[in-house]
């Protein structure tokens, strides 16, 4: 099994978009943070779970949802989460 660590720039940048999607409603920040959960697991599992990003060497990305992706790296057996981003708002991949 893998370990599943954050960044400190993916938990601000996970943390700052969670709050952002409550302001609206309270029923997308708690489903989005069900998915990004899933997620989390499932990588424990399979760290080769989401496919590379073709512009960043050494980097997956997972869409999580149509407006949220994930972007992570792969040290040993440990997958880093190095950013957590709005697709609607960041040019990352």
């Amino acid at each position: 099994m893998n370990t599943v660590i954050w960044s400190p720039k993916g938990e601000d940048a996970y943390l700052a978009i969670l709050e952002a999607t409550y302001y609206f409603s309270t029923a997308a920040a708690l489903d989005l943070d069900d998915r990004v959960e899933k997620l989390l697991s499932r990588l424990r599992n399979h760290k080769f779970l989401c496919p590379s990003a073709p512009t960043l060497p050494g980097v997956r990305r997972c869409v999580v949802t149509k407006f949220v992706s994930l972007a992570y790296e792969i040290i040993g057996n440990t997958v880093q989460i190095i950013s957590v981003v709005d697709n609607r708002m960041e040019e990352m991949f």
